[in-house]
């Protein structure tokens, strides 16, 4: 349960991104409002206007714990597209929280950095770590590592899946180069006859490799990117049309997140330009050895 300031919703614009108001509306200008997520809303059964009740403890030296029984009314029911967060949030006034949560440690300032994904942010911890012993500060990477450290292992075997059809892919365009080339015997005993070098030959067909490489990394990639931005239309097609759901309701995300980078779109395109000029090398060698004078006298 997080006490929030009642006007987070409509002043933080990054906020705001993040949470979809699916019922109801995002106020908590009463102080005994509650807006909870989609899923808690199901497990409840709860609806906008109905009341719910919040149990808090309170402890006293040398006596039992005390329940205490807060009844909240349902404002707002909301998502946030990350279930596992959905199912551990629900938002209250930072005035009514203070009155529930009086313990020490119950207090959390959160700051926000323009990039993320940077290093800096370690520093930007030490900083605030610094300013006072009784803080304690984690950054966002600390606080998912399972989750991050999963979505890394994940990420790090697409890639190595994704080489072991690169390298699939070559071994098939090396075999049909191959074949080419021995069906080209003629032509290239011709070639050779009059003033072609080995390595001409040779560069024949690794600009061969190097234009099939360039034109499949092309295609590829730009049917990859349309698949990719209109992924979560293409699963509710699916979806509908197989009259099944592709996603199921204890999946942890409602929506696949999409970021494309151009430096790693470029690093794909030159790894399989590069595949395709390596396998190319093999015929391309074979086709430059050729002896055109055993050619004409089988032919």
């Amino acid at each position: 349960v997080r006490g929030i300031p009642s006007d987070l919703y409509s002043m933080d614009e990054g906020f705001r991104n993040y949470i979809t108001v699916k019922e109801g509306e995002f106020s908590l200008s009463d102080a005994d409002s509650i807006i909870i997520s989609t899923e808690t809303a199901a497990r409840l059964k709860a609806q906008v206007g109905d009341t719910i009740k919040l149990l808090t403890a309170k402890v006293f030296p040398g006596r039992p714990v005390i329940l205490k029984p807060t009844r909240l009314m349902v404002k707002g029911i909301y998502t946030s597209g990350y279930q596992e967060l959905d199912m551990l949030s629900a938002f209250i006034s930072q005035e009514y929280g203070e009155k529930l949560f009086k313990e020490d440690g119950s207090r959390m300032l959160g700051i926000k950095v323009s990039e993320p994904h940077d290093t800096s942010i370690y520093a930007v911890a030490e900083d605030i770590s610094s300013l006072d012993e009784g803080l304690y500060v984690s950054t966002w990477e600390a606080l998912n590592d399972s989750l991050v450290a999963s979505l890394d292992t994940s990420r790090k075997f697409l890639i190595f899946i994704m080489i072991l059809i690169l390298g699939v892919a070559s071994v098939n365009i090396s075999s049909s180069m191959i074949m080419m080339v021995i069906s080209k015997r003629q032509d290239i005993a011709i070639l050779k006859s009059t003033g072609a070098s080995d390595s001409d030959i040779a560069g024949i067909f690794i600009f061969m490799g190097l234009f099939i490489g360039v034109c499949a990394s092309a295609l590829g990639i730009a049917f990859g990117i349309a698949v990719v931005l209109n992924i979560n239309e293409i699963i509710d097609f699916v979806s509908n049309a197989l009259n099944f759901n592709l996603f199921e309701s204890d999946f942890y995300l409602e929506r696949i997140p999409i970021q494309l980078s151009f430096y790693k779109l470029s690093a794909c395109a030159a790894l399989s330009v590069l595949f395709a000029v390596v396998a190319s090398w093999i015929p391309a060698r074979r086709a430059g050895r050729i002896n055109p004078v055993e050619i004409f006298k089988k032919h």
